[in-house]
């Protein structure tokens, strides 16, 4: 074909053909240049494994001091998140004097952590960029002391207040915003010491919510806080910066840290107690766990995991914190925050990379226009192309998929809401489950509905103040009304979304259920209120048992307060009353059982020594290691007085003060003990009063008590250093000598004792004596124990009063003899009224002048083993054991059986029976007669009551009350022994009596002495004026019953007549009919013959 043209010269063909080749030449490069800008276009998409490539050393600057506030980055680096993003990264510390952003634009440090002030700098032009806000609220405060009522802004008017004037503008335009200009405080420049605010210097105080607070509570001081959130000022807390070069030169090295930042407090806020840990382990152990572990609480309200990706910015609300900066001053007003914000300059680069491949992809189109030959690459990159939209499309699908099922399944509540009438327009099923309603039933309700009345006032001002766009957004606590009608608490983040036109029609709400979370701050406050209001002294430590908090009953029993108390050991409080060795078990139960309880004495400030019953518990971390002691005492004081008044009460008698029973027994014990060490003697004296029941019946108890009183002092000015003197009750006294040289001394010491008691009592103005019989015993001679040796005193005071009284006698062993015997027969009189063994012997009362029987005395006899025991041996031991009523009783109805027989027979005869005392007070001698009457048949009057004189006038109005009752029912009453008592004319007229018993002393010396006949005549005539009835007693021989007969008729009672015979034998002398006096007497007797009345 190319034949057919002319012919070229060869110096032109040359420079063609020289053309053509670097024409070629050129193409292929142009072509090869541009591939190769695609290609690195396409690969700089691709991702890099960390593994494959050198790890890149970075420099993190953190704004203070290590502590859980950077606990994402620590995790980040613990967890490899750094290292799996191709990074070695270096925490920093924060120093005194040092400025982040110098270090950030000289390079020393690639990224830092930075307050939102950073804003500030980027406005100077600083090139600074914030990668994120790590903290969604700030967390500065002012602290003011509770106590001090200062709690809202307008309170601080004209008070000191210590701030940061370039740091503090959250604080300042909370006062400025609150009517609070700075020009009406004080402002004192910060020190960063807590003891200003404590000790007064200043009012209040700006601090750090999560660190502060918690110090102030160590020290006991409880601080009210001001939130600037609280007051509508709402700064993001701590943002991750770095610099516009440090993100041209390395976006990817730079998007690779801050994810792995967001992974890192991921990590963080679902373990802070190891995250704590791994702080004091490995970074800084300036705080406790306890401490770390209060910021952790405190860094989650702030950054708000569950609401809130790690990171997350919202430019119109750094736009409101640009307004409040230039409001302060702090910035021009004509701000920009162009190239600020990480995420817009993200935005920029993707932009200028789309607009690089679009040019590429130009210059590509224009070369394979110029040649098929790079036809085929177009079509790769056309494939490749539609491949990107591909992806992007499913992206984009996949994106709508995620937040569909975000909506649906988020741990959260979600809801669309209509930002001017404040319905639901969609919501999610954890919102509908949060406050119990359906999705249908949310849909027809607004937020008004659902919302406690009292919270309905702020929500609404903060949603006219989100739709006016005076807020980008904004967070509260709130109260719901559940569909039960309960209490719902929730945390709610409202922000707008905006629509195509940019207006803000409808609002997103989040919400999440803190009601558990506010129990737990209603507990924590409880708490709080029973630690400040506990009467026991509460103190917590650290590990180490230094003083970390104490309450107030802290300071009111140790008079310690909590300034001097916190930072010290509470050895403190020591007393040096234990050894060392009782700290070291004390110590030794807590490190083995976690917990220790017990009294301690400890010292006061004023160097009072006190008694404390004191709990100590070890309190654990989630990995078992202590971390805190906490001690609860109380002041035992007043319980150890209590105690020693009881102690006191119980071993001492309450009327004398002298020691009693219990501790005169163990004064005895410890006096045999050392009798047996020492080989020596101990004697024991058992004193018992004489007829004190007089004193008390005659002058009344009081004037008895006193004479006790009396006693004892005199008794025991008698008695030296060591020996006891106690009263063992009523008024028996025992005498404990624990150490005597010989038995005359004891007896020295009796002798002293009686003398004591020859001066005389007095009871107002009347003067008396009293004297009282002693028993003494010696140990070990008499007994090497307290029992034997207390009854051997007591059986020798007895045989002192069976002698007389107001003596001594030592005892001996005949005494315990006839103690055994008096034991023994006490047991068999018991079985012997059981089996049967009384009999009633009948001694007959016949007339003076006929010795014809008209009656008879009924006398108990005991037949033992064949052997009939003496009525004196065994009627006083009745007396004495109780017994007398069971026998009592056995003779008053056999001896009613006898007379019903006698009755039957024809005999009108009267039977006597004898009355205790026992007897005549028991409360059923009444009801026991009138049975006895029916179970026999007797007629009334048959029986007759024997009583003595002393028996009547114990009580005599109640005397004449029992004779009274029983005479109503037939009874009759003779007065025995009449003479040898009271013999009062008085009581004569008051009762009820029908006859006297002379008693037989008078009688049997009526011949030889004058003043017994002239009594036993006075006797009779004083009878027959009152018309009772005589009988004389004990009449023996016929001179006697001469004497009587001569005085006129009576009943003569006496072995004259007969002696008490059984009952068959009385019988016979019944049958007999015949006198029983000597016929001599009967012939010479005159008058009527007497009779029974």
């Amino acid at each position: 074909m190319f034949s057919a043209l002319p012919a070229v010269p060869h110096s032109m063909a040359w420079r063609l053909q020289a053309f053509r080749v670097c024409f070629r030449h050129a193409a292929r490069r142009l072509i090869g240049m541009l591939l190769f800008l695609f290609l690195s276009l396409v690969v700089s998409q691709a991702p890099v494994r960390a593994g494959e490539r050198p790890l890149e050393s970075v420099r993190l600057q953190l704004k203070w001091t290590h502590q859980f506030q950077f606990a994402g980055y620590y995790a980040a680096v613990a967890q490899g998140y750094f290292r799996e993003a191709g990074l070695e990264v270096e925490l920093l510390p924060a120093k005194p004097g040092l400025k982040p952003s110098d270090l950030l634009l000289s390079g020393q440090v690639q990224y830092a952590v930075m307050s939102p002030a950073v804003l500030i700098e980027r406005q100077q032009g600083r090139p600074l960029v914030v990668l994120g806000a790590i903290f969604q609220h700030s967390g500065t405060v002012i602290m003011t002391k509770k106590e001090a009522g200062l709690t809202t802004p307008q309170d601080l008017k004209g008070k000191r207040l210590m701030l940061t004037a370039d740091s503090d503008p959250e604080n300042q335009a909370m006062l400025i915003n609150s009517g609070v200009p700075l020009e009406t405080l004080t402002i004192v420049t910060h020190s960063w010491d807590l003891d200003d605010l404590i000790s007064g210097r200043v009012d209040a105080q700006t601090g750090y919510l999560t660190n502060e607070p918690y110090l102030l509570r160590q020290r006991g001081v409880e601080p009210a806080l001001l939130k600037p959130m609280q007051y509508g000022i709402d700064f993001y807390g701590d943002c991750l910066v770095t610099t516009e070069a440090e993100l041209r030169a390395h976006p990817k090295r730079t998007e690779a840290f801050f994810r792995a930042v967001q992974r890192g407090w991921q990590y963080a806020m679902a373990h802070p107690e190891e995250m704590a840990q791994l702080i004091v382990d490995r970074y800084s152990r300036e705080k406790t766990v306890e401490h770390l572990l209060f910021e952790a609480n405190m860094i989650r309200s702030l950054i708000q995991p569950e609401l809130f990706g790690i990171g997350y910015m919202n430019p119109e609300r750094w736009r409101l914190i640009a307004d409040t900066y230039a409001q302060l001053g702090m910035m021009p007003p004509g701000y920009s925050l162009d190239g600020f914000l990480y995420p817009q300059i993200q935005e920029q680069l993707a932009f200028g990379r789309q607009r690089l491949i679009r040019l590429a992809l130009y210059v590509l189109a224009g070369v394979l226009l110029a040649g098929m030959g790079v036809g085929v690459l177009l079509l790769f990159f056309n494939a490749r192309l539609a491949h990107e939209v591909q992806k992007r499309t499913a992206a984009l699908a996949a994106s709508e998929r995620s937040f569909r099922a975000f909506f649906e399944l988020a741990s959260v509540g979600v809801a669309q809401v209509d930002a001017r009438t404040g319905r639901f327009l969609r919501i999610n099923r954890k919102y509908c489950d949060i406050v119990g309603y359906s999705e249908q039933e949310m849909l027809e309700r607004s937020f008004r509905d659902i919302t406690y009345p009292e919270d309905i006032l702020l929500d609404r001002q903060q949603r006219r103040d989100l739709v006016a766009g005076r807020i980008p957004e904004f967070t509260v606590e709130k109260r719901y009304i559940h569909k039960n009608g309960s209490i719902v608490w929730v945390l709610i983040s409202v922000s707008p979304l905006w629509s195509g036109d940019q207006e803000r029609r409808h609002n997103l709400a989040v919400i999440r259920d803190i009601t558990k979370r506010k129990q737990a701050e209603e507990e924590l406050v409880f708490a709080a209120k029973v630690f400040d209001n506990s009467i026991e002294g509460i103190v917590v430590t650290d590990a180490d048992a230094t003083i970390l908090q104490v309450n107030p009953a802290f300071t009111v029993i140790t008079g310690y307060g909590p300034a001097e108390a916190i930072g010290q050991n509470p050895r403190m409080l020591k007393s040096d009353k234990h050894l060392p060795a009782f700290y070291q078990a004390m110590w030794n139960q807590l490190a083995r059982e976690g917990q220790w309880a017990g009294e301690l004495w400890n010292r006061r400030k004023n160097g009072e020594v006190y008694p404390e019953w004191l709990t100590i518990s070890a309190i654990r971390n989630p990995l078992g290691r202590v971390t805190h002691y906490i001690g609860l005492f109380h002041d035992i004081t007043e319980l150890k007085r209590q105690q020693e008044a009881l102690e006191h009460q119980a071993q001492h008698d309450a009327l004398t003060n002298l020691p009693n029973r219990v501790l005169l027994n163990d004064r005895l014990a410890m006096a045999l003990a050392r009798m047996k060490r020492k080989s020596v003697k101990a004697a024991l004296l058992f004193l018992d009063l004489d007829h004190f029941k007089n004193i008390n019946d005659g002058f009344g108890h009081v004037a008895g008590d006193n004479l006790l009183v009396e006693l004892s002092r005199r008794l025991k000015e008698q008695l030296r250093i060591g020996d006891t003197l106690a009263r063992q009750g009523g008024d028996e006294f025992l005498i404990l000598l624990p150490e005597v040289d010989s038995v005359d001394d004891v007896g020295l010491v009796a002798l002293r004792l009686l003398n004591s008691l020859r001066q005389p009592f007095h009871h107002q103005d009347i003067e008396y004596f009293i004297g009282a019989s002693i028993g003494v015993t010696i140990a070990p001679d008499d007994g090497t124990d307290a029992d034997t040796l207390i009854k051997n005193a007591d059986m020798a005071m007895y045989r002192a009063k069976q002698l007389g009284r107001n003596n001594y006698q030592f005892f001996t062993p005949e005494l315990d003899a006839q103690a055994h015997r008096r034991i023994s027969l006490e047991s068999k009189l018991r079985r012997g009224i059981e089996q049967g063994e009384l009999e009633l012997h009948f001694q007959p009362v016949v007339s003076s002048g006929s010795g014809k029987i008209h009656g008879a005395e009924a006398l108990v006899r005991w037949r033992h083993e064949g052997e009939l025991i003496a009525p004196g041996e065994f009627i006083p031991l009745a007396e004495e054991s109780g017994l007398i009523l069971p026998l009592g009783e056995w003779v008053l109805r056999t001896a009613a059986g006898r007379a019903r027989a006698w009755q039957d027979a024809g005999y009108r005869l009267g039977l006597s029976i004898n009355l205790s005392s026992r007897q005549f007070t028991d409360q059923e001698l009444v009801k026991l007669y009138l049975a006895v009457l029916a179970d026999t048949g007797l007629e009334p009057g048959r029986l007759y009551f024997e009583i003595t004189e002393s028996l009547l006038m114990k009580e005599i109005d109640r005397a004449q009350h029992i004779l009274g009752a029983l005479r109503d029912i037939g009874g009759k009453f003779y007065l025995d022994d009449f003479g040898t008592g009271y013999s009062s004319l008085a009581y004569l007229k008051r009762l009820p009596l029908d006859g006297l018993k002379i008693d037989r002393s008078f009688i049997r010396d009526i011949e030889s002495d004058a003043d017994s006949r002239a009594i036993v005549e006075a006797i009779v005539s004083l009878a027959q004026t009152l018309h009772l009835a005589i009988v004389a007693e004990g009449v023996e021989t016929t001179e006697q019953l001469g004497f009587l007969q001569g005085m006129g008729p009576m009943l003569i009672q006496g072995y004259l007549a007969s002696p008490p015979v059984p009952a068959e034998r009385f019988d016979a002398l019944l049958r007999q009919g015949d006198s029983l006096l000597p016929p001599s007497t009967t012939a010479n007797a005159n008058g009527p013959a007497p009779r029974y009345p």
